[in-house]
């Protein structure tokens, strides 16, 4: 499938079609006169009603001699066929015109909306635009990032090479798989390089990747490789590496997205016990979490007893799943707590729960009032 893209602001989705079609082939060296054919194209659904908005085909539009690949399957049955273009990623801009990056035919075009003509190519055998000094090959994951009348500037991933060896794929147009960002002055029809990430490990990207522009600036490289993935700067800093242990897994593609959970019905959590052989010479420890809630920057400790005002017994930043707080001292009666977010608002209350205490200890007197918080009476509680 390659791509499913939502568009228009969550109202329609972009994905690819792909159907077998038989049909002789003009200017493409076969042994027989026609052949079967992979015919991968453009679909604009709506989400909801699944009515097709817009439709495009390769072969109504991409000539099967701008391939870079030699017709392999095309003179064999079913289900052999040629792949010869092999789109890989669709975009849309707000005019309503298509950025589609094609694999085999190692070029980009703008796909108009109104009516399905190719509005101009980048790369390849038939390329609109003279590339200053850059090539690229078998690229993926072509993304807008300011397109206008004049100028366009759009990033891809350049993978450099393909997975099939001479005389089925090309020779490799680069040493080290890289992320351009490209731009596209159509009054000079000039492309040029305005800046290169290198996969930091020299390597080639031979299949998949892609490559996300982040909020500032950064970029986020999927060189597909063991899920190898790296975040850099705008300046071309390496600030993240990562990749899978075993060489026996790869990944499509890569993104990074913020995630903030708020839990609509799950509530913080609390559980308190004190220690101590006597309760005069005792403490306190607190655990708090909140399953889900990811703006967490602190918890704020309560302690009350009966018709008594809260008392303040202190605070702890969040340290993970479960935060841990300690006093040095036994607080009687019920314990609770509020999760606090990096503005200092309350996000929630964890409800009060009685501090569990050592069985030996017995009853006792907490600002006048006899409690009975042995064991057996709190559990009794909860």
């Amino acid at each position: 499938m390659h791509e499913f893209n939502t568009v228009d602001g969550g109202t329609k989705a972009l994905n690819f079609s792909m159907h077998n079609v038989y049909k002789a082939l003009d200017g493409v060296e076969t042994s027989s006169e026609a052949g079967w054919l992979a015919d991968i194209g453009i679909r604009e659904l709506g989400l909801d009603s699944g009515d097709v908005s817009f439709k495009w085909l390769g072969s109504d539009h991409i000539n099967a001699t701008e391939s870079n690949t030699t017709p392999y399957g095309f003179d064999s049955p079913l289900p052999k066929r040629w792949n010869y273009l092999h789109l890989n990623s669709v975009n849309k801009n707000a005019d309503g015109d298509y950025l589609v990056s094609a694999r085999l035919t190692d070029s980009i075009f703008k796909i108009s909306g109104h009516d399905g003509s190719v509005l101009w190519h980048l790369g390849g055998l038939r390329s609109s635009f003279k590339l200053d000094d850059f090539n690229f090959s078998r690229q993926h994951d072509a993304q807008w990032v300011s397109p206008n009348d004049e100028v366009e500037i759009i990033t891809f991933l350049d993978n450099g090479a393909d997975n099939l060896d001479p005389p089925y794929g090309p020779y490799p147009t680069s040493e080290i798989s890289s992320g351009l960002l490209v731009e596209l002055d159509k009054r000079t029809m000039k492309a040029r390089v305005l800046k290169r990430w290198i996969r930091p490990d020299q390597g080639l990207s031979r299949l998949r990747g892609n490559m996300q522009n982040l909020p500032g600036g950064n970029v986020l490289m999927s060189w597909s490789d063991n899920a190898y993935m790296t975040e850099h700067s705008v300046s071309g800093d390496l600030l993240a590496e990562a990749r899978f242990t075993s060489e026996r897994f790869v990944t499509y593609r890569a993104y990074k997205f913020n995630f903030t959970g708020m839990p609509a019905e799950a509530k913080p959590v609390l559980k308190a016990f004190a220690h101590g052989i006597t309760q005069e010479k005792s403490s306190t420890v607190i655990y708090t979490s909140w399953n889900g809630a990811t703006d967490i920057a602190s918890w704020k400790y309560y302690c009350t007893g009966p018709e008594q005002d809260p008392r303040a017994i202190g605070e702890a930043a969040r340290t993970g799943f479960v935060t841990t707080f300690y006093t040095s001292s036994y607080e009687c009666g019920e314990v609770f707590a509020e999760a606090i977010d990096q503005d200092g608002i309350v996000m929630g209350t964890a409800l009060p729960s009685a501090t569990e205490r050592p069985k030996h200890w017995g009853k006792e007197k907490c600002d006048g009032a006899d409690l009975d918080l042995s064991a057996e009476s709190i559990r009794s509680e909860l």
